[in-house]
């Protein structure tokens, strides 16, 4: 049976939005498919820089731990006049070595403010690197050369210690600025941890010296350790509140009835 010219059109018109739906399923299709591959790319772009950002945050705080250890080491040394010259050379290697790896690894870099504080930590190597000589020098001399001495190699690390925090700062103000809640907050958490031991660290290390001077040290290193140990008491209270505010909301929602026998708490 032939069609008829109405029924002929309207089966044309039929098919033709018949076509016009597949079509535009098919761009919808396509659009979503790069959407997907946009947002994977840019994941993948966040995740790599994100590993970039780590590695050097853990090159940073590598060589800041290595040098603290050895200005331990050097302190110890000109007080019991005993040096271990294998240990103090070993170590003096593996600071270098690491301060060398971080320099190349951030050579050409101009993030922000970093290639300044890269400069400045520089700087400060050189001079720390100066009074390491000088310190192995004295360490079998008169004892007023050694307390001297002492003074100097503390505001030396001091000096390397806060170069090296301003440099990681920036390291994990880049991480915090990804868009990640969680890992802006993981990453400032581990600066605050890594920013209290410098201050408990440099604060033991003021005790051993204020005991071998008998008596106090500079006006201004005093009190950069008043304010430095203060502020290094608030972070640590406030890590604690943020760690017992964490438990009762992980407690509430686990169980909004009993309490919470992990951590204590009564909610």
């Amino acid at each position: 049976m032939q069609l008829s010219g109405h029924s002929r059109s309207q089966a044309v018109v039929i098919g033709r939005s018949v076509l016009a739906i597949v079509l535009l399923l098919g761009l919808l299709q396509a659009g979503v498919v790069a959407a997907l591959q946009f947002s994977a790319w840019r994941a993948y772009q966040l995740a790599e820089s994100l590993v970039r950002l780590n590695q050097d945050a853990y090159g940073v705080r590598n060589f800041a731990n290595l040098q603290a250890k050895e200005s331990g080491l050097l302190m110890e040394a000109l007080l019991a006049k005993r040096p271990d010259e294998a240990a103090l050379s070993q170590m003096a290697r593996q600071v270098d070595e690491s301060f060398l790896t971080l320099v190349t690894t951030w050579y050409g870099r101009d993030e922000g403010h970093a290639a300044e504080r890269l400069a400045s930590l520089r700087q400060s190597v050189r001079q720390f690197q100066l009074l390491r000589v000088a310190a192995r020098r004295e360490m079998r001399g008169d004892a007023a050369d050694r307390e001297v001495q002492l003074a100097k190699l503390y505001e030396g690390t001091r000096d390397v210690q806060q170069q090296a925090q301003l440099l990681l700062d920036a390291v994990v103000a880049s991480m915090a600025a990804s868009g990640e809640s969680r890992i802006s907050n993981l990453a400032w958490l581990r600066q605050d941890a890594a920013t209290l031991t410098y201050w408990l660290r440099s604060s033991a290390q003021a005790l051993v010296l204020r005991s071998e001077l008998k008596g106090r040290l500079d006006r201004r290193t005093e009190e950069s350790l008043a304010r430095g140990l203060s502020a290094g008491m608030l972070l640590l209270g406030a890590c604690s509140l943020g760690w017992t505010a964490s438990a009762i909301r992980r407690c509430r929602s686990a169980s909004p009835i009993s309490p919470c026998r992990r951590t204590g708490c009564n909610c």
